[in-house]
């Protein structure tokens, strides 16, 4: 069987990597309230394609990382699938476009929107139909099931009040005990009801509460393991995973993704350290140098006076107004210090600044000049982690709700997830998904694959 040479896969990207859920130009229709519901439900189509479209550039990374017939033809029936969805998207947009007659600039809107989309679906026609005549080609090896996007799916009851259902990796917990999850301690108690029903937990475990807006207090109610739980395995290669963190966020939350980049560098700052040292609030790291998404953007500076205390000043023209105005700014990326610290170190000035790591001042006092004193100074190096190139910290979402969630609600939740997690820009200018903030560097770890504990009995799913 010919393996086709690297150019010739790489070929299969024509322009389909670049596709876009059709611009619809909401500022445009956002003004004629009388014909909201068609907006709004166009409006929701192109999210769930934008999902769709994160998956499959995903997907498209690994096909082109390990490339075999059967990743190819997958490949192929996702692009096929994405087609189906412009074309749909195009219909709505047309049907709104007729309501929209009477307001000329809306309508013209809307028919662009259309026409866009269309375009779109012949992109995809035709990478379907370049993909599908090199499927063949390729190797025959073992499907990978965690590369699915459609992996697993089941119910799971493992008492206590909570049931759990989960598709594609998410966890969909359910349940009047998962209110307990948003109180104080509310990430242990969390963590203590997954580790009942799954084995094999990641080292970051986002849970996004359903039509929720959490905001620093879902911050605050995190929790991070200490130091007895997370010991001799530490960086070994080869450990098992373990929880390092659990990041509480609300599904309405305007900066969602800049809580979770926080928790992922929160995740990996030594635990054993003074006392002193071991903040668990949103603020934790506001007088911090060598870091940006634990200071929230802050940029500054540490001095050490030779009697021990120390002072954090803000680096000149370096503050950001907007981000201290917001301590939630969700367009910060990762220092090089966060970055050492989670084992992601690529380049040369990575590597020269992994030695130190973060420090940042505990306990500190503000002075009118905005200088900062404080007689305890924090340093956290950064851990000698295995890491493979390109591939972040393991993660999996927990999707909670007091009761069942809709099909339609688990896809939106699921396509939020996948713009999230993807090796790919997302479609939101404003914020910065997992990706994005490494400076386009490495992805999370998300894996498809749950095992349930045997407490926990597998039934038939309805889910989408």
């Amino acid at each position: 069987m010919r393996r086709p040479p690297p150019w010739e896969v790489h070929s299969l990207a024509l322009t389909g990597l670049v596709w876009v859920a059709c611009a619809i130009p909401a500022a445009g229709l956002a003004a004629d309230t009388d014909h909201q519901p068609g907006r709004e439900a166009a409006l929701r189509m192109a999210a769930r394609l934008r999902g769709d479209i994160a998956a499959l550039r995903t997907r498209w990374q690994g096909l082109r990382a390990s490339p075999s017939a059967e990743r190819c033809r997958e490949h192929v029936a996702a692009v096929e699938r994405v087609e189906g969805s412009f074309g749909q998207l195009a219909d709505a947009l047309d049907g709104l476009a007729l309501e929209l007659g009477r307001v000329e600039a809306h309508a013209r809107a809307a028919t662009s929107g259309a026409a866009d989309c269309r375009h779109q679906q012949r992109l995809a026609r035709t990478h379907a139909r370049a993909a599908a005549g090199l499927c063949d080609a390729l190797p025959t090896v073992a499907s990978v099931a965690t590369t699915s996007p459609t992996a697993e799916t089941g119910i799971a009851t493992c008492g206590r009040g909570v049931s759990f259902a989960w598709d594609a990796g998410v966890v969909f917990a359910s349940g009047p005990e998962t209110e307990a999850w948003l109180g104080a301690g509310g990430g242990r108690t969390a963590l203590g009801a997954l580790e009942r029903a799954f084995e094999g937990l990641p080292e970051i475990v986002v849970v996004r509460f359903d039509g929720r807006r959490l905001g620093a207090e879902g911050l605050r109610a995190s929790v991070r393991l200490t130091e007895n739980q997370t010991d001799a395995r530490e960086g070994a290669p080869g450990a098992p995973m373990h929880t390092r963190v659990v990041v509480l966020v609300g599904a309405e939350d305007p900066a969602a993704e800049t809580v979770i980049n926080f928790a992922a560098a929160w995740a990996f700052v030594p635990t054993v350290l003074p006392p002193a040292c071991r903040p668990g609030a949103a603020d934790a790291w506001w007088f911090a140098e060598g870091a940006s998404v634990l200071s929230f953007g802050r940029r500054g500076y540490i001095v050490r006076h030779p009697e021990g205390a120390a002072e954090w000043r803000a680096a000149a023209a370096a503050g950001d107004p907007e981000a201290e105005a917001d301590p939630l700014r969700s367009t910060l990326a990762f220092s090089p210090g966060e970055r050492a610290l989670m084992g992601l170190a690529p380049t040369e000035s990575d590597l020269a600044d992994r030695g130190r790591g973060v420090r940042w001042l505990a306990g500190a006092t503000t002075s009118p000049n905005g200088v900062a004193h404080s007689s305890v100074l924090c340093e956290a190096s950064a851990p000698v982690l295995s890491r493979t190139p390109g591939i972040g910290p393991s993660i999996r979402l927990v999707v909670a709700s007091e009761t069942p969630l809709s099909p339609q609600a688990r896809r939106d939740h699921l396509a939020w997830w996948r713009a999230y997690s993807a090796a790919d820009r997302d479609a939101r200018p404003e914020v910065a998904n997992f990706f994005e903030a490494t400076g386009e560097r490495a992805r999370p770890l998300v894996d498809g694959e749950l095992a349930p504990r045997r407490a926990c009995s597998p039934l038939p799913a309805d889910l989408p």
